[in-house]
């Protein structure tokens, strides 16, 4: 796993994490493939990669802007990758859930 600066809380009974990134220095897609790879239990290199299932570019381009403005913006987006359900806030928060 790629060195963040996140805090991931696990519900492993429930089977969905919930991770904080700040994306001035980690993109939304990175969050996306990362939360998902907790959430499932595989590894970032073995899964489909992301540009595959949805184009990456937009995403980044959402959420890629200072703390404060995208915390502001309140912009959030949801999307199936992987096998979870997965939303993306604006202010760093990444929540996946297998479906």
């Amino acid at each position: 796993m790629a060195e963040t600066d996140m805090r991931r809380d696990e519900a492993r009974e429930t089977g969905w994490v919930r991770a904080e990134y700040d994306f001035s220095k980690v993109s939304a897609t990175t969050a996306i493939v990362e939360t998902v790879a907790t959430a499932t239990g595989q590894d970032e290199l073995a899964m489909q990669p992301l540009a595959e299932t949805i184009p990456p570019d937009p995403i980044d381009d959402l959420f890629r802007t200072d703390r404060k403005r995208a915390a502001d913006s309140g912009a959030e987006l949801t999307v199936t990758y992987s096998g979870c359900r997965v939303t993306v806030e604006s202010d760093g928060t990444v929540v996946a859930r297998p479906t």
